[in-house]
C-alpha cells in the first residue's frame, strides 16, 4: 500500500517554508533536504512550464536531478510500494523529457501531468522524515 503523502498546498503545509529555508534562488542547496526539494521542483517545473522542451538540450542536467531523486527517494525511507511509485513517476518523466518532441504522446503528457505533484509530495515527505539537516558535501 502506498504511504499517505503530505499535502503541498493545504493550510499548514510545511512545503513553502522548507522551500524558502532550504532552496536557494540559484545554484545547488547546502543541504541534502534542500537539494531533494530543488531537484523535484526543477524536474516538475521543466515539465509544467515548458513541456520538457529544454530536457533534450541538456539531458545530463535533468537526468542528474532524476538520479539524485532516485538515490534519496528510494533509500529505504519509504515502503516498497511508495518507492516503486516514485521510480515509476520519475522514469516516465525522464523518458518523456528525453523523447523526441514529435514522438511525444498527448496521452502520456496528460498522465504525467495528473501525477506530477506526487514527485514534490515525495520530496517533502522525505525531508519531513529526515528533519536533521544533512550538509550536502557530507552526502557526496
Amino acid at each position: 500500500m502506498i504511504e499517505p503523502l503530505p499535502s503541498l498546498y493545504e493550510s499548514g503545509s510545511e512545503y513553502y517554508g522548507l522551500l524558502a529555508d532550504l532552496v536557494p534562488n540559484s545554484g545547488p542547496a547546502d543541504t541534502v533536504q534542500g537539494e531533494v526539494l530543488r531537484a523535484a521542483l526543477r524536474v516538475t517545473s521543466e515539465f509544467s512550464s515548458s513541456g520538457c522542451g529544454n530536457w533534450r538540450a541538456d539531458p545530463t542536467f535533468f537526468d542528474g536531478f532524476v538520479a539524485f531523486l532516485l538515490a534519496h527517494l528510494c533509500d529505504g525511507t519509504f515502503n516498497a510500494e511508495t518507492e516503486a511509485l516514485g521510480r515509476k513517476l520519475l522514469a516516465r518523466l525522464q523518458t518523456y523529457g528525453n523523447c523526441d518532441y514529435d514522438l511525444r504522446s498527448r496521452d502520456e503528457m496528460l498522465a504525467i501531468d495528473k501525477q506530477l505533484g506526487t514527485i514534490n509530495q515525495l520530496a517533502l515527505a522525505w525531508c519531513l522524515r529526515h528533519p536533521e539537516l544533512i550538509p550536502q558535501q557530507a552526502a557526496s
